[in-house]
């Protein structure tokens, strides 16, 4: 069980963590635009954020200068809430990380645009950088998403099998003698 924690909180941080690099090179851009590694990194590295940041796009509010705050407070509490084994915590940033990766493929599919053919034969698609990092982000996201699902119903499956301690535990609670 703490392996598939760790493994879930690696998922969470991997989708943070490139949020959080994405927004760092862009914001150290503003202040250096002549320095070509800033370059590089937003154009070759975290382009597929680009179509994010569009005005079209349904996540360009996270793009906002205060978001890498934000986004380093949420990987701060990544790993606090994975060192103090708070599944509910973890399980509930996996889902908000699967929904935001889901909505930056969608604007990364959808920004691309659609591939138009004049002929019958089928068009090959060759996978780029952006495309298999995507993919990789959508992923990871995925995975932490499904353990937390997968944790919550072993937790539930192990509370269902036993109900009779639950049961004589409140009894004693209550301050009701159980029968001897």
């Amino acid at each position: 069980m703490r392996a598939l924690l760790w493994i879930q909180a690696s998922g969470l941080a991997a989708c943070c963590g490139t949020f959080v690099a994405a927004e760092a090179a862009a914001h150290l851009l503003e202040f250096w635009p002549s320095a070509p590694v800033l370059w590089w990194l937003n154009l070759k590295v975290f382009g597929f954020f680009r179509y994010a940041r569009d005005p079209g796009s349904p996540l360009r509010f996270l793009f906002a200068p205060q978001a890498i705050w934000l986004a380093l407070a949420v990987l701060g509490l990544i790993f606090v809430a994975c060192a103090s084994r708070k599944r509910l915590v973890l399980g509930s940033l996996a889902n908000v990380a699967f929904a935001l990766a889901g909505g930056l493929a969608y604007s990364f599919v959808s920004g691309r645009g659609s591939v138009q053919t004049a002929s019958l034969t089928n068009t090959v698609l060759r996978p780029d950088w952006d495309g298999l990092a995507v993919t990789a982000l959508l992923l990871a996201a995925f995975v932490a998403f499904s353990l937390s699902h997968l944790m919550y119903f072993q937790h539930f499956r192990a509370r269902c099998r036993s109900p009779g301690a639950d049961r004589g535990h409140s009894a004693s609670v209550r301050g009701q003698s159980t029968p001897t």
